[in-house]
């Protein structure tokens, strides 16, 4: 069954969800920022099959999220390290394991403590506003038109628009319901 292509659509949540979105890929990603970076590895943490574990690193390879680079030869044997991009993805694990911490670790609590090494202290993810550096609350958020917008599937969040925003140039507001 051919799935829907995520990256055709005009947001870059689908287009995220069309690189990262199959199951298994933040686990691949997870287990390779932890140090897992060989294959067998990967294979023998996740429990995952060969040929799902082959795709999935296929993907992230070809979208510059991984790079595959040979350790060894007669079989080839090729190690996995995140480049920029992959490591962009960071924080995306980093909030699922805030959620997952949260709301799914149950009475034994979290079975990982992230720590952060400057201060030693363990830490999660937090989303502050990347211009003023408040918390951000999902009541104080507005969504506006980008410039790479157009009208296609998954946009009807965009459809209806006011005008741009004071000191947001380029864009268009959407209009709050």
């Amino acid at each position: 069954m051919q799935r829907t292509d995520f990256g055709e659509m005009t947001c870059s949540i689908a287009r995220a969800l069309g690189i990262l979105g199959e199951p298994w890929t933040l686990l691949i990603l997870r287990d390779v920022l932890l140090g897992f970076t060989q294959f067998d590895e990967i294979r023998e943490d996740l429990g995952i099959s060969t040929n799902v574990l082959t795709d999935r690193l296929r993907v992230l390879v070809e979208n510059g999220v991984v790079e595959r680079q040979q350790y060894g030869a007669h079989p080839n044997r090729f190690e996995y390290r995140l480049t920029p991009k992959g490591e962009d993805a960071i924080p995306i694990i980093l909030a699922l394991v805030a959620w997952g911490d949260r709301w799914e670790a149950g009475k034994a609590g979290p079975p990982t403590h992230v720590v952060h090494l400057d201060c030693g202290k363990p830490t999660r993810a937090v989303t502050h506003c990347s211009e003023c550096g408040e918390r951000i609350e999902p009541a104080r958020l507005e969504y506006h038109q980008g410039p790479g917008s157009r009208k296609g599937p998954g946009t009807d969040l965009i459809r209806d628009y006011l005008g741009p925003p004071v000191g947001v140039e380029g864009t268009q507001s959407r209009l709050r319901r």
